[in-house]
């Protein structure tokens, strides 16, 4: 749940200081409010009813969906689109590995390996592996070949 939350965050980027710095303070303000009491009446249903699980599940919806209306916001009112082309390939090789990564777990599970820190040792490995190896079948853009090539300098 956790993960869904902070790659929502990492998806819409800097939107809210965008919108805070185009005049549109009284508006991120608001969506903060909202935000806020959203994320405290789901709380209240979801910890009666799953506990600790519900309050992460609780928090990553909303933050989730208010992530989604900054985004939309500042296609709104600035009509600017935070994304470019660039950014599918990488989203398109998190979603196979994700799913890759899920079918090695119920793999994993089939056989009997039921040791929780093997499984995410194994998982996470093959899961870097799966994304690297996507990433790389797509293509790799100029900008991030020297990216890397700076990084070993």
């Amino acid at each position: 749940m956790l993960l869904i939350r902070r790659l929502s965050d990492a998806g819409a980027g800097p939107c809210g200081y965008l919108l805070m710095m185009t005049d549109h303070e009284r508006l991120v303000t608001a969506n903060n409010v909202i935000l806020g009491l959203s994320n405290v009446a789901l709380n209240f249903i979801l910890i009666a009813e799953f506990g600790v699980i519900g309050a992460a599940a609780a928090t990553a919806a909303s933050v989730t969906v208010f992530n989604f209306i900054k985004v939309f916001e500042v296609w709104w009112f600035e009509r600017l689109v935070p994304y470019s082309g660039a950014f599918l390939k990488p989203l398109f090789a998190g979603l196979v590995c994700g799913g890759v990564m899920i079918l090695l777990e119920r793999l994993l599970l089939l056989v009997g390996l039921d040791i929780g820190m093997i499984r995410a040792f194994v998982g996470g490995i093959v899961g870097v592996c799966a994304y690297l190896i996507i990433l790389y079948a797509l293509g790799v853009d100029e900008k991030d070949k020297k990216l890397v090539e700076n990084l070993y300098v």
